[in-house]
């Protein structure tokens, strides 16, 4: 018998109190309708209409997180966030959110962070309204009930496992063992079966609707929705459905002690990573940072010390060979403190001077006392976000109310939007109180390197590390000559002048301008986003970037030379939104250029002659290389359910080439080999271009001209095919395990269409969406085999297929292959009882999801980028796939089903991956 244990009066509906949507400052790029208000509970609410949005969405943001949970339960917060989605008294089914947002397109996801936590769905626009009534009986009335308390202890137990091996949670769960004890912040918040289970007579039932009733109350909620309809429309849904949240008083208290004691700085933590990876970190204890949102005085000093251009601290430390990336701002950001953390990736040379590193960020904060707190920097940085607020483009929804529902607990609805933009208030006083936090006596130096000296091992994540107290050094650099090289950077030439965005003459999809061997250039002009942007893409396709495993290994050196290369002087386009890619791909090398198109050009000379004439040098190529054998030989380590999917494509695709095979070529690779493999690259090519967005013709056609000539004028014009999958023959399932040092173990099963056509490809995307939701009900939370549980769909170079994913703490690799194979023979019977009306519904669901207009100018370049490359130049690939799911009855989706399961008609490969045997 399900018990109403926590049932509250119902609450009068009473006429919300609201904020004109005027008074809600927002771009004026954006097109949507804001308006604020108060239901009677004291709940915030932030409403948001978009007649043309593809998704509607929202979110809740509780006040309340892992420092909010009582010292004896860690990982409770976690582990009520997990709870909420499992039943509430007015729709008990475990799955039936979850199931519901599935069947009509939507998706779904929670986090728990330190002081709040953030629920948050997006969906079919026309469902809002059932969506929300689901959705808000989680405040409402959730059931806790029993079973599933115990079996969602493991889940949050298998999430726990799965991220054991996981770097960069081993250093954020050490780095909490330096903490002041005291704080919740030094507490373990994840949770695991130890910490989430009965004490005595204490039960974990009682602890969770303990916490539940003491924190999650409606005044220290901010809810976010967005919706297609009007505002007046969405107000009456969400005082129907939120009203009646609960707003009792809370005992929660966020005194805290300081995050780091008097004596516990200065200090050095070292720990030894599981992958190949050397980070330093150095870490300063700071105030609370709301009360100076208008001031930035940590976004103002990141952006110096985080500078990657001339005169830069990683600039210098790259020519000595020392380090490849460095990252400045705010760490640890909580309700009581925070922390300014300069990171940086260190290479092997590069761990071996610790000290003269740290030397010269003391002398580059010495450098910003001396002469770098100018007024001009910080109006600087204000134009730069002013451009960025005028022309805002539109956020996913699912992505733009779960910010903005957390942004809630810390701003005013007035200021919501615009904050994070304000330079308004310039204080030269300010910025120097935070620098004068960043001294040797308040430092943490976190370092994280293969074969340190520990003394010590973590408690959850078993990490060895030694904690170390230090003197009050002053940190000399021991050469004054490198100082000499240290500057701070000068005015940024690439913040665009010319701002306008064209009038007229759009055209509806991309047009072939020019055609020649060897050389093709589209071309669109779009102003739609309303916005002074452009993307300028070219693909350079040579068949000698992926013919061998060594090949690939110098094609992939070749592009990060370059790229390297080009660092100093892009970075300062980078900040003023102009931004460039250079990646190796399976037909060759790409570059894309973004961003505002009034520098474009210039960018793209200088990108070109770095790939024509590249700087050899050899500290360089050695660190890249160093690099890159440390990155190929870290994908062993990767979680196991990524290491069965990239073990599958590897098998699948003929031109890729395994990690092992382009380590081995790599290793015997020298500067000369790759000098000698460039001009060689060049010799037959294709040159492919697109010029899409705010870009008159002429502009496009003057730039793609400088790259035909470029590139075509001392080569021979090429015709690079599309790269192939294999395609299995019927009757056909081959088994592939790998072994792994971590302890779960996964399987990836794949299913192969028999044909590559459009009703395959249908039929493969809408049986994935059907067996999505039973698929995790059944394996995840009823046999509760593992946290990572999911079905896919998988068109490998747009051949159709379907993947079962899953991986497991306690299953091992034959179990779950018997667990998968069982689900998909049951899975026929529901599939057959399927009726008309929830096919249709699932059909709706899918068709909207890949029906949603792009967002942005990026997302629209790269889905014609997609469509060139597959020789799709109608560019209707999306509307034929939608007629396509259309037309896909039951009887299809039964006879191609019956197909996959099929030993005579099959098409199957079964990739595990199983943790090594014990030695």
């Amino acid at each position: 018998m399900k018990t109403k244990w926590w049932w509250m009066p119902m609450l009068p509906l009473l006429v919300s109190m609201t904020v004109p949507a005027a008074e809600i400052k927002k771009s004026p790029n954006d097109t949507r309708s804001y308006q604020s208000l108060v239901l009677p509970n004291h709940l915030q609410v932030l409403l948001i209409s978009d007649p043309d949005t593809d998704k509607s969405a929202a979110a809740m943001d509780v006040n309340a997180g892992s420092a909010d949970e009582p010292k004896q339960w860690p990982g409770l917060a976690h582990f009520l966030e997990h709870m909420l989605f499992l039943g509430t008294s007015k729709y008990p089914k475990a799955d039936a959110y979850q199931d519901f947002i599935n069947q009509h397109g939507g998706s779904q996801n929670a986090y728990t962070a330190f002081d709040h936590t953030n629920f948050f769905f997006d969906i079919d626009p026309d469902q809002l309204a059932p969506a929300l009534d689901r959705f808000s009986q989680f405040f409402i009335a959730p059931l806790f009930s029993e079973d599933y308390v115990s079996r969602e202890a493991h889940a949050v137990d298998s999430e726990y496992k799965a991220k054991i091996r996981e770097d960069g949670r081993r250093l954020y769960e050490t780095m909490r063992e330096t903490y002041n004890p005291d704080h919740p912040m030094s507490r373990f918040s994840v949770g695991n079966l130890q910490t989430l289970q009965d004490h005595g007579e204490l039960k974990i039932r009682d602890a969770l609707i303990d916490f539940y009733q003491h924190s999650y109350s409606a005044s220290r909620m901010r809810l976010v929705v967005l919706g297609k309809e009007p505002l007046p429309q969405l107000a009456s849904w969400v005082t129907q459905y939120f009203a009646n949240i609960a707003d009792h008083p809370t005992t929660i208290s966020r005194q805290m002690p300081p995050l780091f004691t008097s004596s516990q700085l200065p200090a050095e933590l070292q720990l030894t990573p599981i992958r190949e990876v050397r980070t330093l970190s150095l870490t300063f204890p700071l105030p609370p940072l709301h009360q100076y949102e208008d001031n930035k005085p940590v976004q103002y000093l990141a952006s110096l010390l985080g500078d990657e251009g001339k005169g830069s601290i990683l600039a210098l430390l790259k020519s000595l060979g020392w380090a490849s990336s460095l990252g400045a701002g705010v760490g640890y950001n909580g309700p009581d403190a925070a922390t300014m953390q300069i990171s940086l990736s260190l290479t092997a040379a590069g761990q071996e001077h610790i000290n003269d590193i740290v030397s010269l960020v003391f002398a580059y904060l010495r450098k910003i006392e001396e002469g770098g707190i100018d007024e001009w920097r910080f109006r600087e940085m204000a134009r730069l976000a002013d451009i960025d607020f005028r022309f805002q483009e539109k956020v996913p929804p699912i992505n733009w109310v779960s910010g903005l529902a957390n942004a809630l607990q810390d701003h005013t609805a007035e200021q919501v939007l615009y904050s994070s933009y304000d330079y308004h208030n310039y204080d030269a006083q300010v910025i120097r109180q935070f620098l004068g936090y960043l001294t040797p006596d308040h430092l943490l130096v976190t370092l994280m390197a293969p074969g340190l000296s520990t003394d010590k091992t973590s408690r959850w994540y078993d990490v060895p590390y030694r904690y170390t107290q230090l003197k009050q050094e002053q940190w000399q650099v021991s050469h004054p000559e490198w100082l000499q090289q240290l500057a701070l950077p000068a005015a940024n030439p690439f913040i665009a002048e010319q701002l306008n965005v064209l009038k007229g003459n759009d055209s509806a999809k991309p047009e072939l301008l020019q055609q020649q061997p060897g050389f093709s250039f589209w071309y669109q002009q779009d102003t739609s986003f309303g916005t002074p942007k452009a993307d300028f893409f070219v693909n350079l396709r040579s068949a000698k970037t992926n013919d061998t495993a060594r090949d690939t290994a110098l094609s992939e050196l070749y592009t990060r030379m370059v790229e390297e290369q080009l660092n100093t002087l892009t970075y300062p386009a980078f900040v003023a939104g102009l931004e460039f890619e250079l990646y190796r791909h399976i037909r060759g090398i790409s570059f894309k250029i973004t961003g505002y198109n009034d520098k474009q050009s210039v960018l793209l000379d200088e990108l070109q002659h770095a790939l024509l004439q590249p700087q050899w040098n050899q500290v360089r190529f050695d660190q890249i290389k160093e690099d890159y054998l440390d990155e190929l030989r870290n994908r062993k380590e990767s979680m196991p359910y990524k290491v069965s999917m990239g073990r599958l494509s590897e098998r699948l695709m003929p031109s890729f080439h395994t990690s092992a095979e382009i380590i081995s070529a790599l290793q015997g690779i020298s500067l000369n080999d790759l000098q000698q493999f460039v001009p060689a690259w060049r010799q037959q090519i294709q040159v492919v271009v697109l010029a899409h967005g705010n870009l008159e013709q002429q502009q496009a056609h003057s730039m793609a001209e400088k790259v035909k000539h470029a590139w075509l004028d001392k080569a021979q014009p090429a015709d690079v095919p599309r790269a192939t999958i294999d395609a299995l023959p019927a009757g056909y399932q081959e088994s592939i395990s790998e072994q792994g040092p971590h302890k779960d173990t996964a399987i990836t099963w794949y299913w192969q269409a028999d044909q590559d056509d459009l009703k395959h490809r249908a039929a493969f995307a809408l049986l994935s969406q059907i067996i999505s939701t039973p698929f995790y009900a059944d394996l995840r939370t009823r046999q509760q085999l593992g946290y990572i549980v999911f079905a896919t769909p998988m068109p490998i170079m747009d051949w159709p297929g379907i993947g079962l994913v899953l991986q497991s703490p306690s299953a091992d690799a034959v179990t779950l292959t018997t667990r998968v194979d069982q689900f998909m023979q049951d899975f026929r019977t529901q599939l057959q009882h399927l009726s008309n009306d929830q096919l249709q519904t699932f059909k709706q669901g899918l068709m909207s999801d890949l029906s949603k207009p792009d967002q942005t100018l990026y997302e629209r370049s790269n889905y014609y980028w997609r469509e060139i490359d597959r020789g799709a130049y109608d560019f209707d690939s999306r509307n034929e796939l939608l007629k396509a799911i259309g037309a896909i009855d039951k009887a299809t989706l039964l006879t191609i089903y019956d197909h996959m399961l099929s030993p005579q008609q099959r098409r199957a490969l079964i990739v595990t991956a199983s943790p090594e045997p014990q030695k």
